[in-house]
């Protein structure tokens, strides 16, 4: 079930960034834990976001964590 639930997550997820724009770019040195604190202190630092959908939050916490920067 745990499988299922991610790849609903992770589809709903893709849905999301396509229809909000939501992107993040990824350093080399962001592993699970640096996602998982991005995420938490998204939520301390948003408390009225909270009760978003899980996808949405952390799409919204890590795009503001790891913002793309544009080629020059």
């Amino acid at each position: 079930i745990a499988y299922v639930l991610g790849v609903s997550d992770g589809a709903t997820t893709l849905s999301n960034q396509k229809r909000n724009g939501f992107s993040y770019c990824l350093t080399p040195e962001a592993d699970s834990g640096h996602l998982y604190a991005a995420v938490l202190a998204y939520i301390k630092t948003n408390p009225d976001r909270a009760d978003a959908r899980t996808p949405v939050l952390v799409l919204e916490a890590l795009s503001g964590f790891w913002p793309c920067h544009p080629s020059k």
